[in-house]
């Protein structure tokens, strides 16, 4: 947690005192510093996660698929089919070399929902991006901090920006196995509980 400058210079004054009334004055001060920006911070975490509820909201529910950062329709089709019949299924170079641009003019492409972020263009101002992978088996979904310009892929990207730990960011984006609701509402069920936790964490620091 970065504490501003002035906020050091004024916790260390408190703390050099002698006075035991100014010592805890440091303390308390100490405490209200870290839950002021523990607050802040979780409502950031908040706002991006509502953001991304929002966003998920508006996506084709047939053509979310959280097996995959991305994948064309025809092997789509065509690896379901192996599945169902228990053939093993071999993908071919083009299976997850999806673009952008493809993406968003083939109805028949589908992606996870860090695939459709990446594709998004608010999120690709903030640092989102997917690039076909130079061995041509897919693409690369990544976070770049713009200040700081630390690049994160998959999972830790997705905990990198959405202030979640590597285990949460996860079980969040993973592959479900629920065959009683669709991906896309399985992963909006599983934000909510997301936001649920976030807001008890906002509520227990303003306590």
């Amino acid at each position: 947690m970065d504490v501003p400058d002035y906020a050091k210079q004024t916790l260390r004054q408190l703390a050099n005192s002698n006075d035991i009334l100014h010592y805890k004055l440091y303390v308390d001060a100490a405490d209200s510093v870290a839950k002021a920006f523990q607050k802040e911070q979780l409502l950031g975490v908040q706002k991006r996660l509502l953001k991304l509820k929002g966003f998920a909201m508006t996506l084709p529910e047939d053509r979310v698929n959280l097996d995959n950062w991305r994948e064309n329709k025809t092997e789509h089709q065509r690896r379901l089919a192996c599945v169902a019949e228990g053939n093993a299924y071999v993908h071919s170079r083009s299976v997850y070399d999806v673009t952008d641009e493809e993406l968003k003019t083939d109805c028949g492409t589908v992606a996870c929902i860090l695939g459709w972020v990446a594709s998004d263009p608010h999120y690709k101002q903030e640092g989102w991006s997917a690039e076909v992978a130079s061995e041509g088996y897919g693409v690369w979904i990544t976070y770049k901090h713009p200040q700081s310009r630390t690049e994160r892929d998959g999972y830790a990207a997705a905990g990198t920006y959405f202030g979640l730990d590597h285990y949460a960011a996860a079980k969040l984006f993973s592959p479900t196995l629920s065959t009683d609701l669709s991906e896309l509402a399985t992963f909006l069920q599983r934000l909510e509980i997301v936001l649920d936790h976030v807001d008890k964490r906002i509520q227990e620091v303003e306590a």
